[in-house]
């Protein structure tokens, strides 16, 4: 038996004058001052109402707790039941126009246009989907649960074709549809908010922070599929174990690199040894020519290069300081970048 993807919670019918209930400023009034247990009890009713407060608002109310939470079972009950709806995810898949597809973990919902509300527990929102057609009746709209996918086309400027399938079986197709929101929640005070954007973290490469703008102009060409929760955790668990596989071997090219690059500096300190002890040992004022080494296209007048001197051989300019010897002159090409060395003892 499949699990439902949301706990559908009734918000309460509010007066106009309380649609600062979804707000940042609500989120904390049920929190604020409250460390007896039935302040915490109520508070936690609060939170459980109020889709502004997400997961991170519990998880911080849990640590201000934390000496009731392990003294007091009630307590800690009612907290796990309350982080348990914050964190139910929307999971939605969608293919881009070129044919790339993507899955988005949802984790938070913009309500409105000209003052968007970020809501973040989504299992407290009655999200319809709301196509303005006449194939679906005037001013109708379905849960959003019930939709399975859903494609539109634009066609003109502010129209297109809209296709539905329903988690039930039946597909409409609105050959005319009017292009805008296509999903909307009844708000405080009985008022029907446009659902602009979904956020969240985007998968098969788990990039945070991506957003989905959900006019149908935006989305013309694209095909939603909304995923049951099973489907869902599924898709993410596949996903993480490639990315934890690809860290993985990451991790151990970067050791191997790193290792190969330990033996080739110990091998090149053996190299130069003699070639050094020669040099410490030269006459004073013995003069050399180098060539510099290393990439062309390098610019510039580095302190760090390998060189290769006419008597010397291969070494590298900052061994020469330790081996008492200067660079009396440079030889630049007509970029400016130094190619040649003039050596001497100097001590």
């Amino acid at each position: 038996m499949k699990k439902t993807l949301f706990t559908l919670v009734l918000i309460p019918t509010l007066s106009a004058g309380a649609e600062q209930l979804w707000s940042e400023a609500s989120v904390a009034a049920c929190v604020q001052g409250k460390t007896t247990k039935s302040e915490v009890i109520e508070a936690i009713a609060c939170l459980k109402m109020n889709p502004a407060a997400g997961p991170a608002i519990v998880e911080q109310f849990k640590w201000q707790n934390a000496k009731l939470v392990a003294a007091d079972a009630d307590v800690a009950a009612a907290l796990a039941d309350l982080g348990h709806q914050k964190s139910l995810k929307l999971y939605v898949k969608y293919q881009l126009p070129e044919g790339a597809t993507r899955l988005m973990v949802v984790e938070s919902a913009e309500i409105g246009i000209s003052a968007p509300t970020v809501l973040y527990d989504l299992a407290s929102l009655n999200i319809r989907y709301i196509p303005t057609s006449a194939s679906f009746g005037q001013g109708e709209s379905v849960p959003l649960q019930k939709v399975r996918s859903l494609r539109y086309i634009k066609k003109a400027d502010y129209s297109g074709e809209l296709t539905t399938s329903f988690v039930d079986g039946p597909q409409i197709t609105d050959p005319s549809h009017k292009s805008g929101y296509l999903f909307g929640l009844y708000g405080p005070g009985e008022k029907r908010l446009p659902v602009v954007r979904f956020n969240g973290t985007t998968y098969p490469n788990k990039s945070v922070g991506n957003h989905l703008d959900l006019n149908s102009s935006a989305l013309s060409g694209y095909i939603l599929t909304f995923l049951t929760l099973e489907e869902g955790e599924g898709y993410v668990g596949k996903f993480e174990a490639m990315i934890a596989q690809q860290e993985k071997a990451k991790a151990e090219a970067q050791r191997v690199a790193a290792e190969e690059r330990r033996i080739a500096a110990e091998k090149e300190v053996v190299r130069k040894a003699p070639i050094l002890a020669a040099m410490l040992k030269a006459p004073m004022a013995q003069e050399d020519s180098c060539r510099r080494l290393g990439d062309p296209y390098v610019r510039g007048d580095p302190t760090d290069a390998d060189i290769d001197c006419q008597f010397a051989g291969r070494i590298n300019l900052s061994d020469l300081k330790s081996v008492g010897w200067l660079v009396v002159s440079k030889q630049t090409d007509p970029g400016g970048t130094v190619r040649e060395y003039y050596i001497r003892k100097a001590r």
